[in-house]
């Protein structure tokens, strides 16, 4: 799929959390020989090309110094110990005035694949004003795609209430199958796991 069919579709990953239960930054855990946030910006560079945006907080200063990010490509803010609606709306905000759509995504999701993120474009694509959504072990969340139209309520969300809290509440949302979104990165055994899984 050519990115010139999403027209200006624009991704966020968000990567601001403290990572406590992992107790590094987990934008700087590995998943084999990639770190999580590498494998994560591949993934939007597959479908938007440069057209993304990653969000960080708490350690920022470190994930900067280790990963060779343009300035263009991040947005650093304070307010992450307000939690992770802080950093969607952060997100949200710094997308340029053309951005018809935000694909969100979280760095602790790394079994995502290129075909996963294409797959929930598609679904999208066949109603671009509304959102799209992953649906796995029987709910629905990250990654999605929040049309600029829900912007608005979007910045409304507090807390740890992300994007899920909002399109739980949507009329006609997508819902795409995406068991691999199920695999969120919280502690190092968790990462062990899915390392065993996917060899």
């Amino acid at each position: 799929m050519s990115t010139a069919t999403l027209g200006n579709l624009h991704a966020l990953i968000l990567a601001a959390g403290a990572a406590r239960r992992y107790g590094a930054p987990k934008a700087l855990a590995k998943l084999g020989d990639r770190r999580l946030l590498d494998l994560a910006i591949a993934r939007a560079q597959a479908l938007v090309d440069g057209r993304y945006t990653v969000i960080l907080g708490a350690h920022a200063a470190t994930i900067i110094a280790a990963i060779d990010l343009a300035p263009r490509h991040v947005v650093t803010h304070e307010s992450w110990t307000l939690g992770l609606a802080e950093s969607l709306k952060h997100g949200l905000r710094s997308l340029p005035a053309d951005a018809d759509a935000a694909l969100v995504m979280l760095v602790d999701q790394p079994a995502i694949t290129d075909d996963d993120l294409h797959n929930l474009a598609v679904a999208w694509l066949v109603d671009p004003t509304k959102p799209a959504a992953a649906e796995y072990a029987g709910d629905i969340g990250a990654p999605c795609i929040l049309p600029r139209p829900l912007f608005g309520a979007a910045m409304q969300l507090t807390g740890d209430r992300g994007a899920k809290a909002l399109l739980r509440a949507v009329d006609g949302l997508t819902r795409v199958p995406m068991d691999s979104a199920a695999y969120d990165v919280d502690t190092p055994d968790d990462l062990a796991r899915l390392a065993r899984t996917l060899t």
